[in-house]
């Protein structure tokens, strides 16, 4: 089976976008699929280190430095995620003349980042095009969809399926609500780059963008309670990511600031042992979480995650074996002074067995086997591939 799967058109598929969920999702998709027989053709820029079949360059690193220069300490590389601007419309260019020479009938389209190749659907109708990990807030405009967790596909069921229905329109988003054909497969990492760790480190995570809907104010209310309740206490508390941490956190208590350390942005293998050594990452995300990777990625080393109580946390956190989900202030302090108490071999092993490249290909495998089943015979076929056993 062939699967071509379209890169971020704004960043490059190696370390230095290590932080991007979503370009980590196209670098190591060739690696999850080869070894089930597939043939992954990827379009994305220059310097991509994906394991792939082909690697069909877009943007040169020439046109890439023109287009997205380094971006200043305080800014978001999602402010060049702009749809119709130069750089995407060269890259879409080259896009659609490279897949006009390699797309086949029932190939399959893999869209990571929604809806910004759009026009693909029309150039290749002949294509099965997917939505291939739905971690972003658009609707749909016509993929079959896989969304990062159960949470997400609720919400957007709700918020689409539900309000065509009411004005008499079902049907008209095309594939991506059909009911039947969506999935949930979770984000999939690589085992090899996030050992174990030994959460020997005296501090506290938040590893994520440095913005309201990621729990700033929450965090800055804990950082304070923590100071309050523990004044004498020399564990500090890490901020890691992209955004303006002076704008969010001048007003943070004087005493309590002296803990905080802002790190910026933390890519590659460094993040590995940042999260690995952690007593535990916060993730006080203040909407509804579609998947909270770098909260995976501590668990994947061992460290205990403690959250909010809604979102994807309900599907990624055992509450009390590998983390916590908190409602109240009380929660988040007792919960940071309890996380060292759990079993850290238990919070790895549990996030390696759902999360691993091994585990999420089968998943995929499946869901591709489905709907390329669909255009033969169809809904009717008694090919029963999503029952274990089987």
């Amino acid at each position: 089976m062939r699967v071509h799967i379209c890169g971020l058109f704004h960043t490059v598929c190696n370390d230095d976008y290590s932080h991007c969920a979503f370009t980590g999702k196209v670098r190591r998709f060739g690696k999850m699929m080869l070894p089930h027989g597939y043939d992954i053709i990827e379009y994305s820029n220059a310097g991509s280190e994906s394991k792939v079949t082909e690697h069909v360059p877009m943007l040169s690193s020439e046109e890439f430095a023109k287009f997205y220069p380094p971006l200043g300490p305080t800014e978001q590389h999602a402010r060049d995620a702009i749809k119709g601007s130069p750089g995407h419309l060269l890259f879409s260019r080259k896009l659609i003349a490279a897949m006009n020479d390699r797309v086949r009938p029932l190939d399959i389209v893999a869209h990571p980042f929604g809806f910004i190749h759009e026009s693909l659907l029309n150039l290749f109708p002949e294509a099965i095009h997917v939505e291939t990990g739905i971690g972003y807030n658009d609707g749909p405009f016509g993929c079959y969809r896989i969304f990062e967790s159960e949470a997400w596909r609720h919400y957007h069921m709700g918020r689409f399926h539900w309000e065509k229905q009411a004005d008499g329109k079902v049907g008209r988003m095309g594939p991506g609500m059909t009911l039947n054909y969506q999935w949930v497969i979770p984000n999939y990492f690589d085992l090899d780059e996030w050992p174990e760790g030994n959460g020997k480190g005296d501090y506290v995570l938040f590893m994520g963008r440095v913005e309201a809907c990621k729990g700033i104010f929450t965090l800055k209310a804990i950082i304070e309670a923590w100071q309050r309740e523990f004044p004498h206490s020399t564990m500090r508390f890490m901020v890691a990511g992209q955004g303006d941490f002076p704008a969010w956190f001048k007003t943070l208590d004087k005493e309590a600031a002296r803990r905080v350390e802002y790190l910026g942005t933390v890519k590659g293998r460094a993040r590995a042992k940042l999260v690995g050594e952690a007593r535990c990452m916060v993730m006080p995300s203040d909407y509804i979480e579609p998947f909270g990777g770098a909260g995976v990625e501590g668990m994947l080393t061992g460290t205990p995650l403690v959250s909010s109580d809604y979102g994807a946390f309900t599907e990624t956190i055992t509450h009390g074996l590998t983390g916590y989900r908190c409602k109240t202030l009380g929660d988040w302090v007792q919960a940071i002074v309890q996380a060292p108490s759990l079993n850290r071999r238990i919070v790895a092993g549990e996030a390696r067995e759902r999360y691993s490249l091994e585990a999420c290909a089968v998943k995929y495998d499946r869901a591709f086997r489905q709907l390329v089943e669909l255009y033969h015979r169809g809904w009717n076929s008694l090919e029963a591939v999503n029952i274990p056993g089987a």
